[in-house]
């Protein structure tokens, strides 16, 4: 069977990545959270240990410190903390019962593996969905696996990160060490890493709901599992958008420790949640204004200042911090601003590729009328939840939906629609299910939850029914022949314009390269070119016209034929890729 064939590798790599999390995280969530949050502190150590360990990773290797030695420092960082949090100690919580530990973890473990679905339908360790970000996500983790973040080799199937993805190098980390410590190529890992930051993600919301907006935890389970089957983070999760879906995991702890505290937690995750997906921006914005003004003769600011002390370790980091991941943030905020605006161009924030989906898609159904009950919901979930929380977070939710309006009546802004409505609609999700437990008597509340429960899993059924593996075996075959192959040899890529053609070269790294037209953009290519010694086609394609002779490889997706020699001109392939975007504009 395909299924039990992919476990060995999904579970090393899971293991692998929760063992990294527990161990950078427990640390400074016992050191770190209040009081009043102790009781979950199981739970948060894994959040706090995925923040903890990317950004670490990330400052030390923008000191251009080895990945190896980055990961000795920083899991030697977390033993440590994690001793000196047991002998300090904290403040006694009371225990908590099953539901507030080993329920929301199962669910969560449950939700990865819903998750993973197409990998097991596959067989092995695999990337997933249609999205061509995927090559490039590989790419720069097994980039910053062996060189810094601004270095430059032609040797690596990607050669450089690129330049509109500057500020999104925690999360690439994060693939890189657990690839690294797995002994696992990353594109055999990434499936699985999105699969747990998405049970983490839904995690975050069941913390959210039940220590930010104090509902009971059975409802907080409730939350867990209908965002995890929300079929747009579903989608997001397993198409992959990577960077979309760390930022969905950063988002309810932003709010949550915007809202009970530290400080230093919301800013951690925040710091996490805009070097992941600067435009995420407005959301703990609005949210944290509202608060503030909220608690403006509560609030101590001296005690947001670190100490003196630490100042100068924080100019220190600040320097390549700001050089790098600071300023792709401003890259990316500035021309998204500037687009935004009455009048602006939205023409990079549209495409065929991702139209304007239907409103309820975000929400897990499918139709209107459903839809339409889940905002009710929603506001009797505000209405429930007498908190300073509950009015910020309606602010944000109202200001979301206003947006996704205007951005409707403009045009063109279908990547900006889809991002709003799909950090919202789960936001708005779990305030429906806890309108439903609160605002309904029992006789009521129990139908109501299980209709809307059996919707998103209709929803999620369809969106896992059509996705499909990425790389599929006969693809990977192009490694081996590119192992087989003589160094020397030169390869032209005729596979169409398409994410085909993305993981055509980059897993023929051990060549120069070109393509007779090649997909750029967005994306980096090899040269254009038409003289080489060999030529790749897909089977489905026509053999070409300036081959000579029978395949030399092929399988049932690929073929590799010898090229003429007396082609016109000179044999353009080369190992460094083209990269077209050298200025972000958005």
């Amino acid at each position: 069977m395909a299924g039990p064939a992919a476990v060995p590798a999904i579970v090393r790599t899971g293991a692998v990545t929760v063992a990294l999390f527990a161990l950078c995280g427990y640390g400074p969530a016992r050191l770190l959270l209040p009081a009043g949050l102790q009781r979950h502190l199981a739970l948060y150590a894994l959040p706090i240990g995925a923040a903890c360990s990317t950004l670490t990773l990330t400052v030390l290797g923008l000191f251009h410190v080895p990945l190896a030695v980055s990961l000795a420092v920083t899991l030697a960082a977390g033993a440590a903390l994690a001793a000196t949090a047991s002998r300090r100690g904290t403040a006694q919580a009371p225990a908590p019962r099953i539901a507030h530990l080993a329920a929301p973890l199962a669910l969560a473990a449950l939700i990865a593996a819903i998750a993973l679905i197409p990998s097991f339908r596959a067989g092995f360790g695999t990337v997933q969905g249609q999205n061509g970000d995927a090559v490039l996500a590989v790419g720069t983790a097994e980039l910053l696996r062996h060189a810094p973040p601004t270095a430059v080799r032609p040797d690596l199937p990607l050669d450089r990160v690129p330049i509109v993805w500057r500020s999104k190098l925690p999360i690439y980390y994060g693939l890189a060490a657990v690839s690294a410590l797995a002994g696992q190529d990353p594109i055999v890992a990434f499936s699985t890493v999105a699969a747990v930051v998405l049970a983490l993600a839904a995690l975050g919301f069941f913390l959210f709901v039940v220590d930010g907006l104090g509902a009971p935890a059975a409802v907080g389970l409730l939350v867990l599992f209908a965002v995890g089957l929300d079929r747009i983070v579903l989608h997001v999760a397993i198409h992959p958008f990577f960077n979309q879906t760390w930022a969905l995991f950063a988002l309810p702890f932003v709010l949550l420790f915007a809202a009970r505290g530290p400080v230093s937690l919301a800013a951690l995750f925040t710091a996490l949640a805009l070097f992941t997906y600067p435009l995420l921006l407005p959301f703990p914005a609005v949210f944290v204004a509202v608060l503030a003004w909220r608690r403006r003769g509560d609030v101590n600011w001296r005690r947001a200042v670190p100490p003196k002390r630490l100042w100068p370790l924080f100019g220190v980091i600040a320097v390549p911090v700001a050089a790098v991941l600071v300023r792709g943030v401003v890259e990316k905020v500035v021309p998204a601003v500037d687009a935004v605006r009455p009048g602006g161009d939205l023409g990079g924030w549209s495409g065929a590729a991702l139209p304007y989906l239907p409103f309820p898609r975000f929400l897990g159904v499918e139709h209107s009328v459903p839809a339409l009950a889940i905002l009710v919901a929603a506001v009797l979930g505000l209405r429930a939840v007498q908190k300073d929380a509950a009015r910020a977070l309606a602010v944000l939710l109202g200001g979301a939906l206003l947006a996704a309006v205007y951005l409707r009546a403009r045009g063109q802004g279908e990547l900006f629609f889809f991002k709003d409505l799909a950090f919202a609609g789960p936001l708005i999700l779990a305030l429906a299910i806890v309108g439903l437990a609160a605002g309904l008597r029992k006789d009521a509340a129990f139908p109501a939850l299980a209709v809307l429960l059996l919707a998103l899993a209709s929803g999620a059924r369809h969106e896992l029914a059509v996705t499909y593996d990425q790389t599929p075996r006969d693809l990977m075959a192009l490694r081996t022949w590119d192992r087989e192959l003589p160094a020397t040899q030169t390869i032209r890529i005729d596979v169409p314009p398409s994410g085909w053609q993305l993981w055509s070269w980059y897993l023929l790294a051990g060549h120069r390269v070109s393509a007779s037209d090649p997909l750029g953009g967005f994306f980096p290519h090899p040269p254009r070119g038409r003289r080489a010694d060999l030529v790749l086609v897909q089977r489905a394609q026509p053999r070409p016209a300036d081959a000579t002779g029978p395949a030399i490889r092929a399988n049932a997706l690929y073929a590799l034929y010898r090229l003429r020699r007396n082609l016109p001109g000179a044999d353009a392939s080369s190992r460094a890729l083209v990269f077209d975007i050298t200025r972000i504009t958005y």
